[in-house]
């Protein structure tokens, strides 16, 4: 039987730990200003960030963190509704920290040589509020990003 591995989480959605990631993409579109625009306009232009994961969910802990990405999945649709300030869920990961993200689709799986593992495949696209709560989440991600180069150029040796 698998057990999980409590010793460092790799992906944070929400308040739900995932420990097994297999792979985390970032994808960024830049919206452009048009040809001969002046002003602020291109400097405000709209970015937009999906992030798709690709998980185990390992032993005895599998069933009640399904559960969890499915309350996070219906919090991060009705947050906006409900809250003035956040209109998502936070994703903390070694790529990046996003505020404000909203769960598009959860696909999970199971097969019959690993049935005490499901796979999980979960895609969040960012959210952010217009106005404040938009440069505190860029500002969020900015700082992670340059704690994350840091740590980059001083690197410790990887054990495989």
């Amino acid at each position: 039987m698998s057990q999980i591995v409590k010793q460092k989480v790799s992906v944070l959605i929400g308040n739900v730990p995932l420990f097994a990631v297999s792979r985390i993409s970032l994808s960024e579109r830049y919206a452009l200003p048009s040809y001969g625009d002046k002003g602020l306009s291109q400097y405000s232009s709209k970015i937009d960030r999906d992030v798709q994961i690709e998980a185990l969910l390992i032993g005895d802990e599998r069933q009640p963190i399904r559960l969890a990405l499915e309350l996070m999945a219906d919090i991060s649709r009705t947050l906006p509704l409900a809250s003035s300030l956040l209109s998502g869920i936070p994703m903390v990961s070694g790529l990046t920290t996003l505020l404000d993200m909203q769960i598009n689709s959860l696909s999970f799986g199971q097969t019959a040589e690993d049935k005490d593992v499901y796979t999980v495949s979960i895609s969040l696209k960012h959210c952010p509020r217009p106005g404040l709560m938009a440069m505190l989440s860029g500002a969020v991600s900015a700082a992670a990003a340059i704690g994350g180069a840091a740590r980059l150029a001083s690197p410790a040796p990887r054990v495989l």
